[in-house]
């Protein structure tokens, strides 16, 4: 069941509607372009996209409803949550496993797609242009580093 409805949010898609230079940033230093993502790739970020952002509405109520839960237990109230509540925090939990799955099935098809294109010890990510790129933790640390030490840099400069 979750498989199909998954097929029929990505079918449903409208990449005319989804703007993906306003999604994503510009290539950085260190970046290896990989590629660019085909369209039906495309429809299944977008798909991802919109699931993750339905699962994450839902957060506040179900965390509020946990936190009464909490707060009853810390009063002395040890009895078991109504079968209600149970439902609720499973299926939440739920959700946010089927947004897991959803989103690495995504990246999944695009290393299928791009196959031996990028380095298999680096992170993929997304670009302006659905371009793909491949960058390793190390330029990732190095670019922390550079910005950290810039910052200080500018700092002292200012104080003489």
């Amino acid at each position: 069941m979750f498989l199909k409805e998954m097929l029929e949010r990505i079918q449903a898609v409208d990449l005319s509607k989804f703007n993906a230079d306003d999604e994503f940033g510009d290539i950085m230093p260190g970046d290896e372009l990989v590629g660019v993502i085909p369209e039906n790739i495309r429809k299944i970020y977008v798909a991802v996209l919109q699931h993750g952002e339905e699962v994450q509405k839902s957060c506040p109520a179900v965390h509020k409803r946990m936190a009464e839960l909490k707060q009853s237990r810390k009063e002395g109230n040890i009895k078991m949550p109504e079968k209600a509540d149970l439902e609720l925090i499973q299926g939440h939990a739920l959700a946010h496993d089927e947004r897991d799955l959803f989103r690495d099935y995504f990246w999944i098809c695009v290393k299928r797609h791009f196959n031996s294109n990028y380095l298999i010890t680096g992170n993929l990510s997304l670009r302006k242009g659905w371009e793909v790129v491949s960058w390793c933790d190390e330029i990732e640390l190095l670019r922390t580093l550079i910005d950290i030490t810039s910052d200080h840099l500018s700092e002292i400069t200012k104080k003489k």
